[in-house]
């Protein structure tokens, strides 16, 4: 589990060790998993293709699944409805973005389908009964395999750090008077 402040280099610390297990022969295939379309395009684009370009890479969809490549990507939406189509260990090693939100539920199922190892990636690990990130990665003592916190990430000058504004608003300020609406903004509050 690795727990990474949002900007410190997630997807760029993911493409380096991806890189490394490659290398290393212990991952002939691997797949990268989000819950949204765009961090799995980022994963494509920004990661793999910019990281890894002499890998071949491919997006799975489950109407598409080119098994002759190396590095996958996909929605774990996808994967929840096609992973049955993939032997359980047609993957060496598996990313889960997003951990904190991605691998419950449902979901679950991929990662009890897979025998690869898996990392999970997020910014805010969950601690609930029913969503604990760190029992899933096996980190039963409540620390992340690896930490790299917003104070870390700003005394090392990766991230600035933010001050509040608090702004009111002119509603906030006058509040909201009838007589000075426009009669199509009174409509639609009545």
């Amino acid at each position: 589990l690795l727990v990474m402040a949002t900007g410190t280099g997630k997807t760029r610390t993911t493409m380096g060790l991806i890189d490394l297990f490659i290398r290393a022969n212990q991952a002939r295939r691997v797949l990268f998993l989000a819950d949204r379309d765009a961090l799995v395009d980022q994963a494509l684009t920004e990661g793999f293709k910019e990281h890894l370009p002499n890998e071949p890479r491919d997006r799975i969809f489950t109407y598409n699944i080119d098994r002759t490549k190396r590095l996958f990507v996909a929605t774990l939406h996808t994967m929840g409805r096609c992973y049955q189509q993939f032997s359980p260990s047609f993957f060496d090693l598996i990313i889960f973005d997003e951990a904190h939100r991605s691998i419950f539920n449902r979901l679950g199922e991929v990662m009890n389908y897979f025998d690869a190892r898996m990392i999970g990636l997020t910014a805010t690990p969950a601690r609930f009964v029913d969503r604990d990130t760190f029992r899933v990665f096996d980190c039963n003592d409540g620390k992340p395999t690896f930490l790299y916190d917003f104070d870390d990430a700003v005394r090392e000058k990766m991230l600035v750090n933010f001050s509040l504004y608090k702004a009111r608003t002119g509603f906030q300020r006058t509040g909201i008077r009838g007589v000075d609406l426009t009669e199509e903004a009174r409509n639609t509050l009545t």
